[in-house]
């Protein structure tokens, strides 16, 4: 039987302990802050916040100041309470590295999306940058009728591609003139929308 005391001649004899391997908690971390591919992650915005905040190791109230926004604002986020208003997505959006939403919109109404997130506009605002008005806009959010070939539709298509590519959106060119620009004006001054002045003509709005 082995023992610990020590022998006559001065030496002492230990037992040999089993190596035991144990995790440190930096290691744990490391583990849990694996990256997994973003397809992985889940749909929408709270899924997909919370895993960026996770990666970057990042507390709730760490992640509102480098997004600009309330402690309690990301909570809610991720937690499905409330949605960012338009105004908070482009530093959301910042913050991830990605558009969590649709980040390849493809028909009007996800363009139109994809346009009021990534420049924090209201349908308003994006209306003003089109050239039409903000009725416009409500109906080709809703996947109202719009006129194939239209110069809108192009700087529709436009304003994307600019955010897509970081590049400056090109100026427009077409110019209204004869009745095209009798009838804007006409417009603008009574404050009236498309749908309106058809009205007051008695013809369809998109005529």
């Amino acid at each position: 039987m082995t023992t610990n005391s020590p022998r006559a001649n001065g030496s002492a004899k230990f037992t040999a302990l089993p190596r035991v391997a144990f995790l440190t908690v930096q290691n744990l971390r490391l583990k849990a802050s694996k990256k997994l591919p973003v397809a992985s992650v889940g749909t929408g915005l709270a899924a997909h916040l919370r895993y960026r905040r996770e990666i970057l190791g990042l507390t709730r109230r760490d992640a509102a100041k480098q997004i600009g926004v309330r402690g309690a604002a990301v909570g809610q986020w991720e937690t499905d309470k409330h949605h960012p208003e338009n105004e908070y997505w482009p530093a959301i959006i910042r913050f991830i590295g990605y558009d969590p939403i649709c980040p390849d919109p493809q028909t009007v109404p996800e363009k139109i999306a994809f346009l009021c997130r990534h420049k924090g506009l209201s349908g308003v605002a994006l209306a003003a940058q089109l050239g039409v008005d903000k009725a416009t806009v409500y109906k080709w959010e809703h996947g109202g009728h719009q006129r194939t070939g239209w110069a809108k539709a192009a700087r529709l298509d436009a304003l994307v591609l600019s955010v897509k590519t970081s590049r400056p959106c090109p100026p427009e060119t077409q110019t209204r003139t004869g009745l095209a620009e009798a009838l804007y004006q006409v417009r603008k001054d009574r404050d009236l929308t498309q749908d309106e002045a058809a009205q007051l003509i008695g013809v369809h709005p998109t005529t």
